[in-house]
């Protein structure tokens, strides 16, 4: 995954549910090692809608990927 893909996240945490679409916006590096995604969500709730959280790749679903050229 990388900066623009549409993604579904698959597993649910605290006020996001599964299926919830949202944006790639980073791509964040831990000390530790591990790769975070920093989605935006989209949705009808305005409580998801634009809020941001980050993600392991393996919490997410790729939807559509960017066409950046």
């Amino acid at each position: 995954m990388k900066v623009g893909d549409l993604i579904k996240i698959i597993r649910p945490s605290i006020g996001i549910p599964r299926d919830t679409v949202g944006l790639v916006l980073d791509v964040v590096f831990s000390d530790s090692g591990f790769r975070y995604f920093q989605i935006q969500m989209f949705g009808p709730d305005p409580i998801i809608a634009g809020r941001t959280r980050r993600y392991l790749g393996r919490d997410l679903e790729l939807v559509s990927e960017a066409k950046i050229n």
